[in-house]
């Protein structure tokens, strides 16, 4: 995955005596002027021993970047770098090598530092300016450590170069975000970065889009990177390994374009300036949408919970409220939260009940008073969560649903959800059975019982005969709240009023499941009986 960036920043110029650090910005040569002790006479300073640094330079050619290495010193030593322009040297004998000779130079004299790497090795870019002036110009170099002991290289003495020429290709001009050029998905080969560095292109996207941006590149002709941004400039993914090829993959967050920065961290200059590369664009459509606030925003802090009872939605009673199309999203306020407010009478129960898929975002919901307490809480790693409590005086609770993690499998930043809300006191939860395709029953007695679990025993029952193929036994407010519960129902095929065991008289047991709010079952007739007569 393409890793998490920071804004967009403002490069400067390639310009002479400039240093790239390892952020890939361009910084003025002055932040990188070594400390060096001062010493009063040339005679304070002791004669150098031999060279025992090796300085080798590559690419001195305008509107490139030069290149010094240096090989020999120790792991973690300072190496600075010593460039300027002249004739000869004005040391007295043993001192030259840490002297060049800078009058009359056209390119200022320049100093840098580079720490020496596990290998005692130590590179240095630098540009030239595209200046056909300084073609022809000797530049000597030469590179040093002072401590712990000094060392040095041998100064070497080159020519500005004009350096080979690099073709632009059919999208310049695109320097820059402002003169980004339209591309669309596909493939294209031998585009090339020359003297400005970086090339912009834009593709128009839509929501959920998963675009992929790929690049290739010969990296010992230069290093080049990748990053995409939004439309309001934002970086949004980059790519920056030290290998042939760089890609970056991200889902379009809106119906905006994105903007691709193809940028030369460093120019090699081996066999050109600038370098070439082959880029390939995907756009996949997708399904993916992004979680949007709801209808109770903003209502992200327990000071900002919404009042359902205050808006009249909360109907008591034992009545379960249904909120649906509610998201918790990553972008709702602090910690990701949801608070609803309800207010209670003494001894009413408050059952909340949350309904959502656990593979699109985990969720947790906690009851709280006003005093911060936790009066229950739910946060299973699974569907669902459930919470109640009973109050033993008048007092307002605040409901917390709270998007613990986001998988982001087709909702991006966040998860929806439905709430369902009941108030009353005693058993508050309806039971209903409706019995479908019962045709071969029409003008039968049917009997339904609904049996608490935790007792094994029937709380409610009826009977009813079977008209247009149907029955509908509704039982309400009979059911606590977290108690478990199933269905043993009774067609009397042979009329006799006595229940016989099936196949002889039709009995089924039917799961209800477990109340964290009002139960509807559905069941459609069939032939897989279980004996449960001893019920009726």
């Amino acid at each position: 995955m393409a890793r998490q960036l920071t804004p967009l920043a403002l490069v400067a110029s390639l310009f002479a005596g400039c240093q790239v650090d390892q952020q890939n910005n361009i910084l003025p040569e002055e932040a990188f002027v070594p400390s060096v002790e001062t010493k009063e006479t040339i005679a304070d300073v002791a004669p150098p021993p031999p060279y025992e640094l090796t300085l080798e330079l590559d690419n001195l050619a305008v509107d490139d970047f030069v290149k010094m290495s240096v090989t020999g010193a120790a792991p973690g030593e300072n190496v600075i770098f010593l460039r300027g322009t002249g004739e000869g040297v004005t040391c007295p004998p043993g001192f030259d090598p840490l002297c060049v000779d800078l009058s009359g130079a056209d390119l200022a004299f320049r100093g840098s530092s580079q720490i020496a790497d596990a290998d005692g090795e130590a590179t240095m870019y630098f540009g030239l300016p595209a200046n056909p002036d300084l073609v022809g110009q000797r530049v000597y170099m030469q590179a040093i450590v002072y401590t712990p002991e000094v060392k040095y290289s041998n100064v070497v003495v080159s020519e500005v170069s004009a350096g080979l020429p690099c073709t632009d290709d059919l999208f310049e001009p695109n320097d820059s975000f402002e003169a980004s050029r339209t591309i669309p998905s596909g493939s294209w080969e031998n585009l090339s970065i020359c003297g400005d560095l970086e090339d912009w292109y834009l593709l128009d996207a839509n929501e959920g889009d998963i675009l992929n941006f790929g690049i290739s590149f010969l990296d010992d002709e230069g290093d080049i990177d990748l990053q995409v941004y939004d439309d309001s400039g934002y970086l949004v993914a980059g790519s920056y390994s030290v290998g042939d090829s760089e890609e970056v993959e991200v889902i379009a967050s809106a119906d905006a374009p994105v903007y691709v920065r193809v940028y030369m961290y460093r120019d090699e200059g081996i066999e050109q300036q600038g370098n070439v590369y082959d880029m390939t664009i995907n756009r996949t459509p997708s399904e993916l949408s992004f979680c949007e606030p709801d209808r109770f925003e903003d209502n992200d802090t327990p000071a900002d919970a919404f009042d359902l009872s205050g808006f009249g939605l909360i109907s008591g009673g034992g009545v379960t409220d249904v909120f649906d199309e509610l998201t918790s999203c990553e972008a709702d306020g602090p910690s990701d939260y949801d608070t609803y407010s309800v207010d209670l009478a003494a001894g009413e129960t408050i059952a909340v009940y949350l309904e959502f898929l656990d593979a699109e975002g985990d969720i947790d919901v906690t009851l709280l008073n006003l005093a911060g307490a936790t009066l229950d809480s739910s946060s299973g790693v699974d569907d669902d969560e459930y919470v109640s409590f009973t109050a033993a005086e008048d007092q307002t609770v605040i409901i917390r649903v709270q998007l613990y993690s986001d998988d982001g499998i087709e909702l991006i930043g966040g998860n929806d959800y439905t709430m369902s809300v009941t108030v009353g006191t005693g058993s508050m939860f309806d039971a209903r059975l409706l019995g479908i395709d019962f045709g071969p029953h029409e003008g039968q007695t049917i009997t339904a019982a609904l049996v608490d679990l935790a007792t094994g025993e029937p709380i409610a029952g009826d009977s009813q005969v079977v008209v247009g193929g149907a029955v509908d036994f509704p039982f309400p407010d009979v059911m606590d709240p977290e108690g478990s519960y199933e269905w043993h129902v009774w067609a009397d095929v042979t009329g006799e009023g006595v229940c016989d065991a099936p196949p002889t008289d039709h009995v089924w047991l039917i799961d209800a499941g477990q109340a964290f709010t009002n139960i509807v079952t559905e069941y459609v007739h069939d032939v897989e009986f279980t004996d449960v007569c001893a019920t009726f």
